[in-house]
């Protein structure tokens, strides 16, 4: 798919169903356009690659559900570092997981919480670990997980004493 080559009509079905509003003309342009995400209310300006990447979210990458509707698939883009204040985290793919909105709400609010290896999905509440999953290609960002355990679930590595 090239940018170049769809229609006003095509880019507005497009950008709808993977729940971006598109907030400028489109056609021709050969670039992203002005977008607002129906999801989080935050304005993007999105890449090819991350749209087309973005089409195939329709499992919690958490708990691995899948929520049918009559209107086909629905999950969430959350972001793991929050956009803006008061996280000012990036609109960026690694910044992205497709969850639930039960995982949603939960990761939102520091319920659950990414352990440092990337991989690992941790419930305060319970302890209980669980991998996450994540598509071989889809590098999560390591410092907006750090961020997010620290500042939203409030957990702090331990520190490693040396012994010299």
């Amino acid at each position: 798919m090239s940018w170049n080559k769809l229609t006003q009509v095509q880019a507005d079905k497009f950008f709808l169903r993977i729940k971006l509003k598109p907030l400028e003309p489109y056609i021709n342009s050969g670039t992203p356009r002005k977008c607002e995400c129906q999801v989080c209310g935050s304005i993007v300006y999105p890449r090819l690659g991350d749209v087309k990447k973005a089409k195939s979210c329709v499992k919690c990458q958490f708990c691995g559900v899948t929520l049918i509707t009559r209107t086909g698939t629905f999950s969430e883009g959350a972001h793991i570092q929050g956009l803006g204040r008061p996280h000012y985290g990036s609109d960026v793919h690694e910044n992205m997981l497709c969850l639930c909105p039960n995982c949603h709400a939960l990761f939102d609010r520091g319920a659950l919480y990414i352990a440092s290896d990337g991989k690992t999905l941790v419930s305060t509440i319970t302890g209980k670990k669980t991998d996450i999953f994540l598509h071989e290609r889809h590098e999560l960002d390591l410092k907006a997980i750090a961020h997010h355990r620290l500042h939203v679930a409030g957990i702090r590595e331990a520190t490693r004493k040396s012994t010299s």
